[in-house]
């Protein structure tokens, strides 16, 4: 049985919809009457995902989970670092993956973009993915204002108003990279982590931090509530 023939019966499970109730069950079958399927090469892997795009079919988790997952770690660990680009476009997928199987240590969203920088720097696309994921690290950590500076679901520590810091340090240089301009708000999550932090040193002066961002004459912007998880 070749990889051409998996597709097809994956692409027509996937996409009839007189199959929509027997979807899972066929999905197991079909995957088990195909072996070794984590052994498929790096070429064919690219040739299915091109083919299931074209075809709009969704990728299930049975397919990322026995297929999509166990040949991009393969290929990662092995230095290729376009399967880092690839296990890029699937972050939902991977995301669902590490919590089904339970892994704390696994690779991540923000692991795959620092591994892919150590290989080229300059990539525009993955520098934006980095952008993107250090905006919402500072837009996060300031979204709750003006109760104060969020370090995950708690207050922000001095330490960790430190780690935001160096945070905010390498989101200044990237959007120099990108040519980006953030300056204003650059400015407004400098103020407030540099705010955070010497209200903490200074708490006995101000009754809390909305008292101080008044005082210290701080912009405020309307924040929208979202969650998201740093790591």
């Amino acid at each position: 049985m070749t990889m051409q023939a998996f597709i097809g019966e994956y692409i027509e499970i996937e996409s009839n919809p007189r199959y929509h109730r027997q979807r899972g069950r066929l999905m197991s079958d079909l995957l088990g009457r195909y072996p070794n399927l984590e052994q498929t090469s790096f070429a064919d892997l690219l040739m299915m995902l091109d083919q299931l795009k074209s075809h709009q079919a969704s990728i299930r988790m049975p397919l990322f989970a026995q297929v999509i997952y166990p040949v991009l770690a393969r290929e990662i660990e092995s230095g290729n670092a376009q399967a880092i680009k690839v296990l890029l476009e699937h972050t939902q997928s991977l995301i669902d993956y590490n919590r089904m199987k339970k892994i704390r240590n696994g690779y991540t969203n923000q692991t795959l973009i620092d591994r892919y920088l150590q290989y080229d720097p300059n990539d525009r696309d993955v520098l934006l993915k980095k952008h993107a994921y250090l905006d919402n690290v500072l837009y996060y950590a300031l979204h709750e204002l003006p109760s104060g500076v969020l370090y995950g679901i708690s207050g922000a520590t001095l330490d960790e108003c430190q780690e935001l810091l160096a945070d905010l340090s390498e989101y200044t240089m990237i959007c120099q990279k990108l040519q980006l301009d953030c300056e204003a708000d650059i400015q407004y999550y400098a103020a407030h982590l540099h705010g955070y932090r010497d209200y903490h040193l200074h708490r006995h002066l101000y009754k809390n931090y909305a008292d101080y961002i008044q005082q210290h004459q701080l912009e405020l912007r309307t924040t929208r509530i979202y969650y998201f998880r740093r790591r």
